[in-house]
């Protein structure tokens, strides 16, 4: 099991991002509450962003591009749906006086590999070294394209926020096992990765943290453990959690298939 990388990285430069369907994939891609707490029954407002360090590109809501979303609430599962087009993407009145949890998963996007150096890229900061050499054992070409899927979640406050997050049933997910909105008195915040319903080990999540009291953004990277599990401190502010899975494409034209996972929640 690798360890731990405990060096907090800092970013001075924004990576641009420059389209929903033709950026490069090595992107975050997250939902973005407007409000992480609410009142109960108070309507939900959310955008679907894609960059780094909490900055990027604001998307609509653009039906042709969602195979799902959900909001799921103590009192059961609601589709999310709107006027395509419309900013933000994502407006539901929350049920209750508990957890609310978004999800959302995208159609396949593509990307087309012309500089294989890129793909290095991507492989390396992903720790996806394994990839590159698959690559060559299956004769493939360096120039490609390549599918990437996301499955975006998030955990919003209603009321008291009572409750836990689970398994929604996307096919990649990270489940937070202590609810954000209640761990005082706890240093770390537990979270899970899986694939497919089942826990993911020794693979990368990369963990960005907001500060609450607006310090610079910071992203540590851990790997999970055997169970799938990492531990998060439990700092004030805004996370973003993200890993991505990789698999070999399923037709001669797609070289490769990527799947993102992203979590957001706030730490009071």
């Amino acid at each position: 099991m690798k360890s731990k990388i405990a060096v907090l990285l800092k970013y001075s430069l924004v990576l641009a991002v420059t389209g929903f369907h033709n950026a490069l994939p090595a992107h975050e891609f997250w939902i973005d509450p407007v409000d992480y707490e609410l009142s109960p029954d108070a309507l939900i407002v959310a955008d679907i962003k894609s960059g780094e360090l909490f900055d990027g590109q604001t998307y609509p809501y653009m039906p042709e591009r969602i195979v799902h979303a959900t909001l799921h609430t103590p009192d059961g599962s609601t589709p999310v749906s709107g006027e395509a087009g419309t900013y933000p993407a994502i407006n539901v009145a929350a049920s209750g006086n508990g957890l609310q949890i978004l999800t959302y998963q995208s159609t396949p996007s593509y990307h087309q590999y012309a500089d294989f150096g890129d793909f290095q890229k991507f492989l390396a900061e992903e720790s996806l070294q394994w990839v590159e050499d698959r690559h060559e054992a299956r004769g493939l070409d360096k120039q490609f394209t390549e599918a990437y899927t996301r499955y975006a979640k998030s955990l919003v406050k209603s009321g008291a926020g009572k409750g836990a997050d689970y398994l929604t049933g996307m096919n990649y997910e990270l489940v937070a096992k202590h609810n954000p909105y209640r761990c005082s008195g706890l240093q770390t915040v537990s979270v899970q990765l899986f694939d497919h319903q089942q826990t993911a080990a020794d693979m990368q999540v990369s963990v960005f943290h907001a500060p609450a009291n607006g310090g610079e953004v910071t992203l540590t990277r851990y790997f999970t453990d055997a169970n799938g599990l990492i531990e998060v401190p439990a700092l004030a502010g805004e996370f973003l959690l993200g890993a991505v899975f990789m698999v070999e494409g399923s037709s001669a034209d797609i070289a490769w298939h990527s799947h993102w996972a992203s979590l957001t929640y706030k730490v009071l």
